[in-house]
């Protein structure tokens, strides 16, 4: 069984940290191996997940592109059909289509007045 030396230097700004100027960690092969197969496997697992998060990331981006392309040509459908709306109730049109249907202009006009009866109006004064 072989050892693997490692020595952390500190630095010079790092007063508290003396002690560990001349430590040295020994750290046999077979842990080496494992520490890197482990750091391996943690990195490729990170990777993987930051792949599949990009992937749905761009997943989603194209499904609210399409969700606006289609609010877009609704709300363009809806001007339509008020322009629609508004050309059909033109004053022309809704008299011409009144008089086909047998209206016609009021010979007379009456119109109706409320008139508040007078104890209410005493009330109201008070």
């Amino acid at each position: 069984m072989t050892a693997i030396g490692l020595r952390i230097k500190a630095s010079r700004r790092w007063r508290g940290l003396r002690g560990l100027r001349n430590l040295r960690i020994e750290v046999s092969t077979r842990m080496a191996w494992l520490l890197v197969i482990f750091s391996t496997l943690l990195l490729s697992g990170l990777i993987v997940f930051w792949l599949a998060l990009v992937t749905q990331t761009a997943l989603l981006s194209k499904q609210l592109e399409d969700t606006e392309r289609v609010n877009k040509q609704l709300i363009e459908q809806i001007n339509r059909k008020w322009t629609d709306i508004g050309e059909a109730t033109t004053d022309q049109k809704m008299q011409a289509r009144a008089r086909a249907a047998g209206y016609h202009a009021a010979d007379r006009v009456e119109y109706l007045i409320k008139v508040e009866s007078e104890k209410k109006k005493v009330e109201s004064e008070k």
